[in-house]
């Protein structure tokens, strides 16, 4: 169950990361449907003073809907720091004087496996969340903690943003819309994006096989499927150029897998990577 049982109960997931910061509003209503509410997203401010401001800008600029809830489950993903800390803690105060009530969640695997699990999955599973300049391993239905490594997405994006001369918001539009298929500008950007490319093919594969051999040594089974998250696993066909590399079953995420949501159509297909962590953290019960 992923809602409080009374209905009408709006809720708003707000997923901050090193670099961006994205925000989901979800309602259950008396039919047993979940209703997307709102959306939108910004990048994350460098100053970090400026991160409720621009949270607060997303609230009243969407990109669809309207902002209604004044509950917030709030996680944060961005690179832990003292200073990060105390900020984190004067961003809450600062929404909970705007009269909105805080929850925060610290524990993003839960988050993503209650959402984004189908019943009848094969566990172990494998959820890889594409981001910045970390990205983790979520290992579903094992008592492991969640591992971790560097591929540096941000730097490889903005390289590619300096030669084809255009802005990052517009190498993601590419890479959802164009991508890895067979297209003479896909061929050009898999030119560039070669090095990050391999490098996330053998970190995969590295990681994996690795925990598949101490699983082996205690009779548990291996991890077959993959499951990627994060805004790279919005890049069209990323999921079929990983599985012709390495050999595990590749899934981009599906954050709506256990909701009844309605409507489907106002947030593209190629968003859900990039906000499966605010929607599940939408869905989550307070």
């Amino acid at each position: 169950m992923l809602f409080q049982k009374q209905h009408n109960k709006s809720i708003i997931g707000i997923d901050i990361d090193t670099h961006s910061i994205k925000l989901v509003e979800l309602q259950h209503n008396n039919k047993d449907q979940t209703m997307l509410i709102a959306y939108g997203s910004i990048s994350r401010p460098a100053q970090v003073s400026d991160v409720t401001r621009a949270i607060f800008h997303i609230l009243n600029t969407p990109q669809y809907g309207k902002f209604t809830a004044k509950t917030l489950h709030i996680l944060d993903t961005s690179t832990p720091s003292e200073s990060h800390t105390n900020h984190t803690t004067a961003v809450q105060q600062n929404l909970k004087n705007r009269g909105f009530r805080i929850e925060p969640i610290t524990n993003q695997k839960i988050v993503l496996q209650m959402s984004c699990i189908a019943p009848n999955d094969k566990l172990p599973i494998a959820l890889v969340d594409l981001n910045g300049t970390d990205t983790h391993i979520h290992l579903i239905g094992l008592d492991q903690p969640t591992m971790h490594f560097e591929i540096d997405t941000e730097e490889s994006l903005h390289a590619l943003a300096s030669k084809l001369e255009v802005s990052k918001d517009q190498i993601w539009q590419i890479l959802q819309k164009v991508g890895l298929s067979d297209t003479d500008l896909s061929t050009e950007l898999r030119s560039y994006l070669k090095p990050l490319l391999e490098d996330l093919c053998e970190k995969l594969n590295s990681n994996i096989s690795s925990l598949n051999e101490i699983l082996s040594l205690t009779n548990k089974k291996p991890i077959q499927k993959i499951i990627l998250s994060g805004e790279l696993a919005s890049t069209k066909g990323l999921c079929s150029y990983l599985a012709n590399r390495v050999p595990y079953q590749f899934e981009v995420i599906n954050p709506w897998q256990n909701s009844n949501i309605y409507p489907l159509k106002p947030m593209p297909r190629h968003h859900l990577p990039t906000y499966a962590k605010a929607i599940c953290l939408a869905t989550q019960l307070s």
